[in-house]
């Protein structure tokens, strides 16, 4: 119930705002906004741009991720891999987000320049996150592992994986709707096409506050519904954990 007691309490609000103001340029409506999602939904291209802008999305967090695995079980099993790779995260956590977006408008075609962006960001957060887990599974049982000479592949799947799934669900939730936020940021300023950061782009061209919200309606419903299978992911792990 509390997720729908805050939902009804951000329309209240907003439905509040709108008619204080009582001006859809600025802020629009809820029935505005909603006859203009409803106007994108009848549009073919609506889809095609939430499906290119899903599609990159889900491109860029699977090179993260693959490369934020690799890099953390390298450092977690040599210290000196771990040292090279510090001030390379650090920095890549302090970079500004602007200028890579930036940057990447530069040298990449709009089509490919939100895929860098977010794994700029994204890499260092999972790195850390993944590395930890890594780290924070019990040492006393890694030690009777090799004592008893037990195959890395058993280790993996019967020690590793059970102590890291929880924290690496955890790291993935908090991390996906910020890579499609991030995406969508980068198709603002690189105009990709078949793209839902150049439908929100135009509509704040044209002036059509109603359209941006719908837009906005829409990113904010597939960044819940991402980290909602996250959370389901979660809690069916730790149940199986438990259960175990």
């Amino acid at each position: 119930m509390y997720p729908l007691i805050a939902l009804g309490a951000a329309i209240a609000i907003w439905a509040i705002v709108a008619a204080a103001i009582g001006v859809d340029l600025i802020v629009p409506s809820v029935g505005a906004t909603m006859r203009a999602l409803g106007k994108l939904l009848a549009q073919g291209s609506f889809y095609a741009a939430v499906g290119g802008t899903i599609l990159r999305s889900a491109a860029a967090y699977a090179i993260c991720f693959v490369a934020a695995i690799c890099t953390a079980a390298a450092a977690a099993r040599c210290k000196p891999i771990a040292r090279l790779l510090a001030p390379i995260v650090a920095i890549s956590r302090v970079v500004p987000t602007m200028s890579i977006i930036l940057l990447a408008v530069l040298w990449f075609a709009p089509q490919v320049a939100p895929i860098p962006v977010a794994c700029v960001v994204i890499y260092p957060m999972l790195h850390t996150s993944l590395h930890a887990a890594i780290v924070g599974v019990d040492p006393q049982l890694c030690e009777m592992a090799r004592a008893y000479r037990v195959p890395m592949r058993t280790q993996i799947r019967r020690l590793y994986l059970p102590e890291m799934l929880p924290s690496v669900w955890t790291a993935v939730r908090s991390t996906l709707g910020l890579t499609l936020k991030l995406i969508i940021a980068a198709e603002v300023l690189a105009q990709t096409r078949a793209g839902m950061g150049l439908h929100m782009q135009l509509s704040k061209v044209y002036l059509d506050t109603a359209q941006l919200f719908a837009w906005t309606l829409v990113a904010v419903a597939l960044g819940a519904a991402l980290e909602g299978i996250a959370a389901l992911c979660l809690r069916a792990t730790q149940r199986r954990r438990y259960a175990d």
